[in-house]
């Protein structure tokens, strides 16, 4: 509880669930739309569960959805995975390819807790597919991007209503060529372009028009030989990348010491986000978060980074194990918060999904920053402190024994007479001199008119008011002592 309150504090991302169920690698992850849905990819097949190939999961109550069982061309490898649910549709599309080169689509509808399969086909030349991207921005057709590992990249329109895939452009690229389109995205601009990244060969743009291809790095600022000896001076290939269209910026794993970001029209260089060297190289996921202002990248030591996007800076770190590579993540942006689903890809046994939650800063203006804006943050960091300094006390009341707080007895009215006459402490000690001597010679005085009375009732008497006189004294002393 008490690591859960610091991470509020803080801004730490923290854990919301863990999944299980995966018994190999995890390839990966897509979050649907809504972000109500988590889908996963994975590598190892398991005969007694047909659909360990494809998982999907219930983010809200953390159980995973039904899947009926499929062929057997259908469970292999899964390399990627994409949602394509248009927007006001009743239900759920899920898009995913396999090592085996077939391209399945799963659909589900809210009121029900099962998948099913209603369209497969093996495309190109059978290759594994690498990459998958999809826009749904025109027409009730959504478009779908496939490259796969035999050098073939395709477009496709898909209906969800009709159930029916149709082949928009297609190219294979030369065996001469190391072009392997590791990550796909589609642009905003007019000619409603495709972005292809390779896998080795770090050129990794060319653009799918309407019209026909045409290669990017044709252009003066982007040649094939200056792409790679200057702008990937470590490297020759890029690993997964990612697309900023708000900001024109795209990100690449650079397969060494983290992610290089780059200017998507000209392709200049800008800078490279760096986690540390690695120790072993292989694609690392890699994806904006926070409206674009962030950047969430894996690693090969158990961490995945935060960074700034304008500076480059690590701002928040999850360890989502102790070693191993961190290499397939998926983000959502939600009212404030990101969600963020982190997996490995190089375990050997069951790989467990862990979903985290961050509440980034809300980066403002300083020009049109409202005066009353530091007063709020200032009083929102002291509540927090009262908050922590708070818990600790009661920790600290719970560990010593005492329960918790401790309330402080009443005083008697000698104790409250004292303190508001602004007594310093030896003039405290003397009054309670003074008082124990009082006490002690009413005490001898009874006990001297007991004794010449006799064994008579007022000796009697006198006997009983010695006690109560005992009594009080006693008291008044732990009492005075107490205060003291």
């Amino acid at each position: 509880m008490f690591s859960n309150l610091l991470d509020f504090i803080l801004r730490r991302p923290r854990l919301l669930a863990e999944l299980n169920g995966h018994t190999g690698p995890v390839i990966s992850l897509a979050i649907s739309p809504n972000g109500k849905l988590l889908a996963s990819g994975g590598k190892k097949i398991t005969w007694q569960l047909a659909t360990d190939g494809v998982r999907v999961w219930d983010l809200t109550t953390r159980e995973e959805l039904i899947i009926p069982q499929q062929p057997l061309q259908e469970r292999g490898q899964v390399s990627c995975v994409c949602w394509i649910t248009r927007q006001n549709e009743r239900c759920d599309t899920l898009c995913y390819g396999n090592a085996l080169g077939y391209l399945v689509f799963l659909q589900h509808r809210q009121t029900e807790r099962r998948f099913e399969v209603v369209h497969s086909v093996q495309i190109a030349r059978g290759g594994e597919i690498l990459s998958l991207a999809a826009e749904s921005s025109g027409g009730s057709a959504t478009r779908i991007a496939t490259g796969t590992r035999d050098k073939c990249v395709q477009v496709w329109s898909f209906d969800s209503s009709t159930r029916k895939l149709v082949s928009i452009h297609s190219n294979a690229f030369s065996q001469e060529k190391d072009i392997i389109p590791k990550s796909l995205a589609f642009d905003d601009n007019e000619g409603q372009d495709l972005l292809v990244f390779g896998l080795f060969d770090g050129i990794g743009m060319v653009e799918a028009t309407v019209n026909g291809w045409r290669l990017i790095n044709s252009h003066p600022k982007c040649k094939s030989e200056d792409f790679t000896t200057k702008i990937w001076p470590k490297t020759v290939g890029s690993g997964n990348a990612a697309i900023d269209l708000k900001h024109r910026t795209f990100i690449v794993d650079n397969v060494s010491n983290g992610f290089d970001l780059y200017k998507l029209d000209t392709g200049h260089f800008l800078r490279t986000l760096v986690t540390k060297d690695p120790i072993k190289t292989y694609p690392k996921g890699v994806a904006f978060a926070n409206k674009c202002q962030a950047v969430v990248g894996g690693s090969d030591h158990g961490h995945v980074y935060i960074f700034e996007r304008k500076t480059g800076k690590v701002i928040q770190t999850i360890k989502h194990a102790r070693d191993g590579g961190v290499q397939t993540i998926a983000m959502f942006d939600c009212e404030g918060t990101v969600v963020i689903a982190t997996a490995s890809a190089s375990t050997l046994g069951p790989t467990p999904i862990r979903i985290w939650q961050w509440s980034p800063v809300q980066s403002e203006n300083p020009s049109k920053r409202r005066p009353a804006s530091y007063f709020i943050n200032t009083t929102r960091w002291l509540l927090h402190i009262i908050v922590v300094a708070a818990a600790a006390a009661y920790c600290v009341g719970i560990i010593s024994g005492q329960g918790g707080y401790q309330l402080i007895p009443p005083r008697n009215k000698s104790a409250l007479s004292v303190s508001h006459n602004g007594l310093n402490e030896v003039e405290i000690r003397e009054y309670i001199r003074r008082e124990m001597i009082e006490e002690m010679s009413q005490m001898k005085r009874t006990a001297k008119e007991g004794t010449s009375n006799g064994p008579t009732q007022a000796g009697k008497n006198g006997e009983e008011k010695e006690n109560i006189h005992k009594s009080k004294s006693k008291s008044k002393v732990e009492r005075s002592v107490i205060y003291l």
